[in-house]
């Protein structure tokens, strides 16, 4: 291994410009020192971005193996410090904190080792004078790889060593925030950024960290997992395997389209993946270039359990989602297991762990439409996707999303109001990685809360604890109050999960409430149906995830109809189609759809009856236990 120090290069940082505006800050004095130079930049990272020059004696060091591969955790210590920089202004406190001058350095390394807290290899990006800092979460780090520069001076001039730290949120800190005389806005997400910089060797000694990686071990006193065959090809041990190991902080400041209470917002969480089995994991970027299709999708939503009819039964419904996130660039790191077989990010070694940081998930050049994904097999088909285009040749042609809210984490102002009887919410995602072994543990949902404070949202988050048990399909884990819950499906093309609640009324009537969640059954649902017996049938629902119709944006009914016949009532997709990306139509995998209606008649164990809308192998209908109107 050989110490490396930066010389010339640069920082850009891609301000999240509804979150400064959202919360009453404001970014003046402004100097930048470098320009933008690829058009590539401009798609990967959104606008404003700001950019600026490395300053003569930047001392940041890096490790990295005398192959080119970087060393995981191998950043030693200086820092990068930038000419030109900004002023963070609060207008209604009066307060400024000066950021001209700034630097990028690490905060000192360190192995918490497993657990919940989060991965201690925080970066900093610290005042001139050292007083003040934002911490940059859930870094990227590439380092004499061969990698697409956008900041090299002529195409295809890589030769010399390049580091590059990228995808990290810039986040205001507690004691940052107290000096605006703010303090609510501690963890506020205000922008992305991105440190591009050339390497020569370092001569200066250095003392190697600690980290989590095969060089640089993981101390504590869990042994370590079985090794396995870490080429991928595998042993017959167990497989490959990821977890969905953490949610991490959400932001829900990406963007806010229309007037409160009628607009729209965008959010987007961090999420850790975790590799628990014995196979190296393929992670290969659907980046600028050639599409490479084995890589994994990210899914994020959210969930609320209301209280409705007067707070006499429940309600659990999905009110945001996301297109898939499609994976680009695994770390090192060890935050659910110790990391075994570090990568050079094309892969997800076993035993390490990777994190995307809230803007990383919310970068729309990474998100795609969920037409595109096979929710059984968790594989993706990059030929005539929506990044390839028309031509077919899985070379990039489509680079984002045609406004700041498409395509990222949705919800309406109105569905994230608790209103009069309060609500619950929660937020999920599920990792799809080919040939994974176990499913299991790829999904699950933590708790959070929105408040509204007169021009933008704010989300809480409680500790990692509350989330636990963090795994398992969301109705099942988060509906405390359903009475039933049903795994079903049919062979060979998925699975989904239907609970129901029942609820005797004041007036002696029975509410009947079920949420249906397909999990993976790929080829969609398009009608449930339930028996009613021949009793009297009042106040039937329907919701799916999209706001067709009602809702700010118009008109059109694609919601599905719903008839009784036979002693039966049947909810079907009625076929029309809105052409609009928010249409919901048939259930698609990580989809949330919900039903119910009011019976004179009280529940017995009863079978419902679900049907596949695309034809192919495993059966077209199958059936599910729950309970509804007993009668013979």
């Amino acid at each position: 291994m050989s110490p490396h120090v930066v010389t010339d290069g640069r920082i850009v940082l891609s301000l999240v410009e509804s979150a400064i505006d959202g919360v009453g800050l404001e970014l003046t004095n402004i100097e930048q020192t470098a320009e933008l130079l690829s058009p590539i930049e401009l798609e990967t990272m959104s606008e404003p971005m700001l950019a600026f020059s490395l300053a003569e004696g930047s001392n940041l060091r890096a490790l990295k193996f005398d192959d080119g591969g970087f060393v995981p955790y191998g950043i030693i210590d200086g820092a990068a410090r930038v000419m030109g920089g900004f002023t963070l202004t609060s207008p209604s406190t009066g307060k400024s904190v000066d950021f001209h001058g700034f630097a990028l350095q690490p905060k000192t390394t360190y192995s918490d080792g497993p657990g919940e807290l989060a991965d201690p290899d925080y970066f900093h990006v610290t005042s001139a004078d050292g007083e003040h800092e934002f911490i940059c979460w859930c870094v990227k780090i590439h380092a004499g790889l061969p990698l697409t520069s956008y900041w090299a001076t002529s195409p295809g001039d890589h030769e010399s060593n390049q580091l590059v730290i990228k995808a990290w949120d810039m986040v205001i800190t507690e004691s940052l925030a107290r000096e605006l005389g703010r303090p609510e806005l501690a963890n506020t997400v205000i922008a992305e950024g991105k440190l591009e910089a050339n390497l020569v060797v370092s001569v200066e000694p250095y003392t190697l960290p600690r980290g989590q990686n095969i060089t640089t071990p993981y101390d504590g006193a869990l042994p370590p997992l079985p090794q396995g065959d870490v080429s991928g090809a595998g042993d017959g041990g167990i497989g490959k395997d990821v977890s969905l190991g953490f949610l991490g902080n959400m932001s829900t400041n990406y963007a806010h389209f229309g007037v409160y209470p009628t607009g729209r917002v965008g959010m987007a969480m961090s999420t850790t993946s975790c590799n628990v089995g014995d196979e190296n994991v393929p992670w290969l970027a659907p980046g600028s270039g050639t599409l490479q299709e084995d890589h994994p999708g990210i899914t994020q939503s959210i969930f609320r359990l209301k209280p409705e009819g007067g707070g006499e039964y429940t309600r659990f419904t999905q009110v945001g989602v996301a297109w898939i996130k499609h994976g680009f660039f695994a770390l090192s790191s060890s935050q659910c297991t110790p990391c075994q077989n570090p990568s050079n990010g094309t892969f997800l070694g076993v035993g390490c762990s990777d994190t995307y940081a809230t803007s990383n998930n919310a970068s729309q050049f990474y998100l795609g439409p969920y037409s595109e994904w096979d929710g059984y097999n968790n594989t993706w088909d990059c030929q005539f996707s929506y990044f390839d285009g028309p031509d077919g040749d899985c070379i990039r042609d489509v680079f984002g999303a045609a406004n700041a809210l498409e395509h990222r984490m949705e919800a309406y102002d109105d569905d994230l109001n608790d209103g009069p009887e309060g609500a619950t919410y929660f937020y999920g995602s599920m990792y799809l990685v080919r040939d994974d072994v176990n499913i299991e543990n790829n999904i699950g949902t933590r708790p959070c809360t929105f408040n509204w404070n007169g021009s933008s949202w704010s989300n809480t988050t409680g500790p990692p604890s509350s989330g636990t048990p963090l795994h398992g399909p969301p109705n099942e884990t988060r509906w405390t109050d359903a009475d039933m819950h049903t795994r079903a499906g049919a062979d060979k093309i998925g699975e989904v999960v239907l609970s129901v609640d029942v609820t005797l009324l004041n007036n002696g009537k029975y509410r009947y409430e079920y949420a249906l969640f397909n999990w993976n059954l790929d080829r969609k649902i398009d009608s449930f149906t339930v028996p009613i017996c021949a009793g009297q049938v009042t106040d039937i629902y329907f919701r799916d995830w999209d706001y067709w119709p009602g809702g700010p944006l118009g008109a059109g009914d694609n919601d599905w109809d719903a008839t009784i016949a036979d002693g039966n009532i049947t909810w079907e997709w009625n076929g029309v189609t809105i052409g609009h990306y928010r249409e919901a139509g048939p259930m698609e995998f990580n989809s949330l759809y919900n039903f119910g209606f009011t019976s004179t008649v009280a529940p017995g164990d009863r079978d419902a009856n679900l049907s596949v809308y695309e034809p192919g192998t495993g059966g077209d209908l199958f059936l599910a236990a729950t309970r509804a109107p007993a009668c013979l």
